[in-house]
């Protein structure tokens, strides 16, 4: 049986954030991007919780290639992969990929999405042994202020570095 623990502990980030791309990896939680005070963010942070110090070890990641702020992010195997989201240019349509096992590598370019797209859920899976990133919903700013809200899925094959639409949601999330 495992117990959990309750910690008390005051964590302090390296500074302000919000709305970074975010997600779990074997590693720990990994954080890119986002806004504060000063605008948006191109840094990337891996935490990760040390047993044996009780204590949140903040780790810097190389940064995006550019800022991004409300963009989705998740991992395969080791691989972190951040999309769309809004850039100080407008809403974005860039895949991003770091490999944890190799981050001197930095950050690839991967193949845009179809259109531009933030505020999305993204889920990576395996289908019939293919590693694959559904993202569905979101949004796209006019240049108005008002956002288009979205129905769409699209899915992207790791192995072909390519996107697919997929059937549309029952409504626009």
């Amino acid at each position: 049986t495992t117990q959990l623990k309750s910690i008390k502990a005051t964590i302090q980030l390296p500074f302000n954030i919000a709305y970074p791309a975010n997600c779990s990896t074997v590693k720990g939680i990994v954080y890119a991007g986002g806004e504060n005070e000063s605008g948006i963010s191109s840094k990337v942070f891996l935490l990760n919780w040390n047993e044996s110090k009780g204590q949140l070890d903040i780790s810097n990641l190389p940064d995006l290639p550019e800022a991004i702020t409300n963009a989705s992010s998740d991992c395969i195997a080791n691989i972190i992969y951040v999309v769309g989201g809004e850039t100080r240019l407008g809403v974005s349509g860039k895949l991003y990929s770091l490999d944890l096992n190799n981050v001197e590598k930095g950050w690839q370019t991967l193949h845009d999405l179809p259109e531009p797209v933030s505020h999305t859920v993204l889920v990576a899976l395996n289908k019939a042994g293919k590693n694959m990133l559904y993202l569905a919903g979101g949004r796209c700013k006019q240049a108005n202020g008002v956002s288009d809200i979205y129905d769409q899925l699209f899915i992207y094959d790791v192995s072909n570095n390519s996107w697919t639409k997929g059937k549309s949601l029952p409504y626009a999330i």
